[in-house]
């Protein structure tokens, strides 16, 4: 944008509340660094200074600012090993979760173990409740019915 549209532009949108000095200075402050040098020195109406300020925009030569940067700096470089960090404690927590929960397949009723299924011989009790006389040795336990 030359410096004159910029200029009609902040008198657009500054109406009548700004006075021309604060109008100036922030106009002057939005200048390249070739044009600031001149036309802060300028006694002209701000339209004229404007209108000088785009032949020199006009006349200078084109600079491009460039800028360098690196390319893994530290903080991308920490960054990035934190990922890793957090990728592998998600696959632990994954391959945990595997195996503690079943997956939508297993949730069928599962039956009694073929142990709680015993009889005793007479077939009145089943194995859980049934009592038996244990030889330990030199004593024996008796353990009842239930």
């Amino acid at each position: 944008m030359m410096p004159s549209q910029l200029l009609r532009k902040m008198h657009a949108l500054a109406c009548t509340d700004v006075s021309e000095k604060a109008l100036r200075t922030l106009w002057v402050d939005k200048m390249p660094d070739s044009v600031k040098g001149i036309v802060i020195v300028s006694e002209e109406h701000l339209d004229k200074i404007a209108v000088m300020a785009d032949k020199i925009v006009e006349m200078a030569p084109r600079t491009i600012d460039v800028t360098a940067v690196q390319k893994n700096s530290v903080g991308v470089v920490q960054l990035m090993a934190k990922i890793a960090t957090l990728e592998g404690q998600i696959a632990s927590l994954k391959l945990q979760q595997k195996f503690r929960s079943p997956s939508p397949h297993q949730h069928q009723k599962r039956g009694r173990s073929s142990s709680r299924r015993r009889y005793n011989p007479q077939g009145r009790f089943c194995y859980n409740h049934f009592r038996f006389t244990l030889d330990v040795g030199e004593r024996y336990i008796t353990l009842e019915e239930r």
